[in-house]
């Protein structure tokens, strides 16, 4: 729907699937990289070589972090994120790309629900060399129509 696609825009979920599945954001530091200072160079590459998944959401620090268990290899991450910390429950399956940022883990284009029926098929879209973002983002975007998430 369109509300979906807006919300999938402004959540940022459509701008993550540009920038690092469509490879924009490879193209920038393959073309203008060496512009940018060293330490952000090596942050850069290493951006790009942290894919999606499927996480857990495990514990939550309300108003600060949520703790998230990676459901493909069962590595723990603490995130700073205000909104998951509130609105997201122990046991919730989400799909994010859980990014360095300081001192912090972040996530960039934001964290999707999941529906537990969701999970095989997406992280065999993530898994596919054969996947397009497109693909991606209309997956993911079904959940924000009113697909029931835990």
């Amino acid at each position: 729907s369109e509300e979906a696609l807006t919300l999938a825009v402004e959540g940022g979920l459509a701008v993550d699937a540009a920038l690092f599945d469509a490879g924009i954001f490879a193209a920038f530091v393959e073309r203008r990289g060496e512009l940018l200072p060293a330490d952000e160079r090596e942050l850069a590459d290493r951006w790009l070589s942290i894919p999606r998944s499927v996480y857990k959401v495990a514990s939550t620090e309300p108003g600060q972090l949520v703790t998230l268990s990676d459901v493909r290899n069962g590595h723990l991450v603490k995130v700073t994120d205000e909104w998951g910390s509130v609105n997201l429950e122990p046991g919730t399956l989400v799909c994010a790309r859980v990014l360095p940022a300081g001192s912090t883990m972040r996530t960039f284009g934001g964290i999707e629900p999941l529906a537990v029926e969701d999970k095989k098929e997406l992280i065999q879209l993530i898994e596919s060399e054969d996947t397009e973002p497109g693909q991606l983002v209309e997956f993911l975007s079904r959940g924000l129509a009113g697909a029931p998430f835990r």
